[in-house]
């Protein structure tokens, strides 16, 4: 008679352990994502009527160097138009609001789930916008672990 109380204890405490565990590692990894659309905006440079990303091929390699996981980036100009990146690399959802200057979202590509960050970056007097994004592998592996 007392177990299936135990047991949905034993489940409920299992999800309050789990989703606290999870924010952080979240937080993390959407960090590091920041950071790597903070150091590509630095990059753009004004050309020919527009604007362009001198990313260094050996940068970009390192970029996209990872075990686990695919890493996608995007640099979309002031009015919309690509720059640089991974052509059709969804942006935000419009009704996401930025927080601390930057949005984080789930979205898919190439048919993979990825989480994804928007960054302005300063494109002369006007901004552009700076998407990195990566498969969920190392978090989904954090998850279970």
């Amino acid at each position: 008679m007392l177990l299936p109380p135990i047991a949905a204890l034993l489940v409920l405490g299992a999800l309050v352990a789990y989703y606290p565990s999870i924010e952080p590692a979240t937080t993390a990894y959407d960090q590091g994502l920041i950071d790597v659309g903070i150091s590509l905006g630095t990059y753009i440079r004004p050309g020919d009527g527009g604007y362009r990303l001198e990313l260094p091929v050996a940068v970009d390699q390192v970029l996209r160097r990872d075990s686990y996981d695919n890493v996608y980036y995007r640099v979309v100009g002031p009015k919309g138009e690509e720059i640089a990146g991974d052509e059709g690399l969804p942006g935000p959802p419009p009704e996401i609001e930025a927080r601390d200057g930057f949005v984080s979202y789930d979205t898919a590509y190439k048919g993979q789930k990825v989480r994804a960050v928007a960054i302005p970056a300063r494109c002369g007097p006007a901004a552009c916008s700076v998407l990195v994004a990566e498969t969920t592998v190392k978090r989904r592996r954090m998850a279970r672990d």
